[in-house]
């Protein structure tokens, strides 16, 4: 990105899942061992997708420092680390995943729930002897299982 607004932008659409900006003066304070910070913005809406993401970025830039803090500037490669990120979580600042979890949750109780009715819809029809019949009926087993299905999903 060219400007800081393009690529806030970028992160409220939801195109990319971080955005890293670097200082200008980095290098210059870099070198002088005033452990510059260089601020991540994060789409934090799901924790689950940015939490592993964010916990290892430190790892990430010093993994990609290595090779430049060799001779001179090795007293930078301390056990802090060279930078110290700064993270900003935007459009959920707390962190709380039951914005995500519970609803992801009602689907797989409901899905679940479904498929079980459906079940012992066609296990009561074949405990009944009723099945043979349905079956024998001008339509396809495909579209008696889906005259069983339908009833429970719009139940649920």
């Amino acid at each position: 990105m060219r400007t800081e607004a393009e690529a806030r932008d970028v992160l409220a659409r939801g195109q990319v899942q971080f955005v890293i900006n670097i200082p200008q003066n980095f290098s210059r304070d870099l070198l002088r061992g005033d452990r510059p910070a260089i601020l991540v913005e994060a789409d934090a809406t799901d924790p689950a997708a940015t939490g592993n993401a964010l916990g290892s970025l430190q790892n990430a830039v010093n993994g990609a420092l290595k090779n430049d803090l060799k001779g001179p500037p090795a007293f930078l490669a301390g056990s802090d680390g060279p930078v110290d990120p700064r993270i900003h979580a935007r459009y959920n600042r707390e962190a709380i995943t039951q914005y995500n979890i519970v609803p992801g949750l009602m689907g797989v109780v409901l899905t679940m729930t479904m498929v079980m009715i459906t079940g012992l819809a066609v296990t009561r029809e074949r405990a009944r002897g009723t099945m043979e019949n349905l079956l024998s009926m001008p339509t396809r087993p495909f579209e008696v299982l889906l005259g069983k299905i339908i009833p429970c999903i719009l139940v649920g």
